[in-house]
């Protein structure tokens, strides 16, 4: 484990003195050095440019050990969350905190008083697969067959309303999810909008911000995703 350490930490060193702070520069200039080039000069240019099979695999290595960071940050972000979440004499059932959990675990969180899911969003304009991802979140806790309270806690209130007010079709939000999608499609119709589900079960589940998970994120200069 401690070489195994010491190679990712080697390998982030070498690509970030190559990368730099800006990638997309970097990227620009390569994309700029290679133009033109041919099948005589391009050895050539790839030695002049440092481009090696070793910062290749190098970059394979980083993705291999890091290409669940998302499930870090999750479990992270719920964890961090639970002291502004959980009230006086509140106690939890279950948590879910990564994935391939078993189907019994069916929400982030389980107390005696309520079910709830987190979601992180690190909102960019072009939001597809987040507006899905808060969605089907949304939709299980409103579908949950419970008398708890229903939570869904977010770090921007303002995006997820904006979301859940949209004109993509619920069934387009759920398609990523089969057998959710077989569950939308058993109550409600194939044309129904993401807006028209929310006006009928807006009450339904409370959604919140969280500003903790926000706090920790100011002071110590790091990125909720």
């Amino acid at each position: 484990m401690e070489n195994q350490g010491h190679n990712l930490g080697a390998a982030f060193d070498s690509l970030s003195t190559y990368l730099g702070s800006a990638l997309t520069l970097r990227i620009n200039a390569l994309e700029d050095h290679f133009t033109g080039a041919c099948d005589q000069n391009v050895e050539g240019l790839l030695k002049n440019q440092q481009l090696t099979p070793h910062l290749f695999n190098q970059a394979l290595l980083i993705k291999r050990e890091i290409g669940q960071l998302h499930v870090v940050i999750h479990a992270l972000g719920v964890l961090l969350s639970l002291p502004a979440v959980l009230e006086k004499g509140e106690v939890i059932k279950q948590l879910s905190l990564g994935a391939g959990n078993a189907p019994d675990r069916r929400y982030d969180l389980e107390t005696n008083i309520r079910i709830a899911e987190f979601t992180f969003i690190d909102w960019k304009g072009r939001d597809s697969a987040r507006q899905d991802k808060l969605f089907k979140d949304f939709f299980l806790l409103a579908e949950a067959e419970t008398v708890k309270r229903r939570c869904l806690y977010v770090n921007s209130r303002s995006h997820a309303i904006k979301c859940m007010e949209g004109k993509r079709t619920c069934k387009s939000l759920l398609g990523r999810n089969a057998n959710i999608g077989r569950r939308f499609a058993e109550t409600y119709p194939a044309t129904m909008l993401a807006c028209e589900y929310f006006r009928q079960k807006r009450s339904v589940v409370d959604i919140i911000e969280l500003h903790t998970v926000q706090a920790l994120d100011a002071n110590s200069d790091a990125t909720t995703t």
